[in-house]
């Protein structure tokens, strides 16, 4: 449904309304924080980070466009720096704080663990731990952010956890659980053989046991040697009867299958 001439305009008026509030508190939290403006911000705060960029990996980025940045003036007091959107664009994985004025990174947030790089100390790491704010040379400091190890992996790590999320990868658990099953079924498979052992010998009436069932008696009864026999054509059933525990062949076992 398309909107009126009128309904288009209310809202227009809305967005710029918004807007404003957003530029009107901005400007009195800077007012209140006076943050110095050529270093990373080195504040106390939670390790979650600001409260309004993403919160777990699984948010987006938290990339705000205002219609105007607040502006930090240099020592001579006549040029003016602040945060451009474009970067968004170049880096998608920068995220930028209006509480902070400051940018993070996504990626390495979320996904960087506590690794740190040379000459870097564990809780004021830039762009992780601290925002960087540092206008004038943030394009270098983005291109370094981008270079480095540490980033390189968390883009590896979210590309697998994206991958995971949508089903083009395995995650650890679903692997561990599909072995799991695979297991099961052997199992399964493995007592099932021998059921129709014992369900044949109790049919013919036969001894299921001698007195030394051991490796190396010639005899090991009934029950044993036709498992053994069996197994020479089923490699699962060969597998499991070669374990030390699972086999099911023993005195209490054979008495419980009889059962």
């Amino acid at each position: 449904m398309s909107l009126s001439g009128a309904q288009k305009r209310k809202l227009e008026a809305l967005k710029k309304e918004k807007e404003a509030e957003n530029q009107s508190s901005l400007s009195r939290w800077i007012k209140k924080q006076k943050p110095s403006p050529c270093e990373p911000v080195q504040r106390h705060r939670r390790s979650s980070g600001p409260t309004d960029i993403s919160f777990s990996s699984l948010d987006p980025p938290s990339q705000p466009k205002l219609v105007q940045y607040p502006a930090q003036v240099t020592a001579n007091g006549k040029l003016k720096r602040s945060f451009n959107a474009s970067y968004y664009g170049k880096h998608p994985w920068l995220e930028y704080s209006v509480q902070d004025d400051s940018v993070y990174c996504f990626y390495c947030r979320h996904f960087g663990g506590t690794s740190t790089l040379p000459g870097q100390r564990y809780g004021s790491r830039p762009f992780i731990d601290v925002g960087v704010r540092r206008w004038k040379d943030i394009s270098n400091f983005l291109e370094k952010q981008t270079r480095s190890d540490r980033h390189k992996d968390s883009v590896v790590s979210w590309t697998k956890f994206k991958a995971i999320q949508t089903k083009e990868l395995q995650s650890i658990a679903s692997v561990l659980m599909t072995d799991r099953d695979n297991e099961i079924k052997e199992n399964r498979e493995h007592v099932k053989a021998l059921l129709k052992v014992t369900a044949l010998l109790g049919r013919l009436g036969t001894a299921f046991r001698e007195h030394d069932e051991t490796e190396s008696s010639t005899n090991k009864g009934n029950f044993v040697e036709m498992c053994n026999l069996l197994a020479e054509y089923s490699p699962t059933l060969f597998n499991e009867l070669q374990r030390r525990y699972g086999h099911y062949t023993s005195h209490e076992c054979q008495n419980d299958l009889i059962s």
